[in-house]
């Protein structure tokens, strides 16, 4: 009920990339914190390369793209795929 019923948000935390076997990657979303002073813009895309990069592109657009669009209602048309092949 855990994961069916609760999300994790992460910006770069190696924590995050240790608990994605326990939580899945179906229930984590990548934040940046924009507009907050302390968010990662604009260097997103490296950010998620250093975090992110050692998992698999689809696992990646899961993190960053996909759990957000499915948790808002938010329909997509490959919007983030750049992140993916990154």
């Amino acid at each position: 009920m855990f994961k069916r019923q609760v999300n994790g948000t992460f910006q770069q935390s190696p924590t995050a990339m240790r608990l994605l076997e326990f939580w899945g990657p179906e229930s984590l979303l990548w934040a940046t914190d924009y507009p907050h002073p302390d968010s990662i813009q604009p260097n997103s895309h490296k950010v998620v390369e250093e975090t992110m990069g050692h998992l698999p592109p689809q696992v990646v657009r899961t993190l960053t793209h996909d759990n957000a669009a499915k948790l808002y209602g938010v329909v997509t048309h490959e919007v983030g795929q750049e992140l993916a092949a990154a």
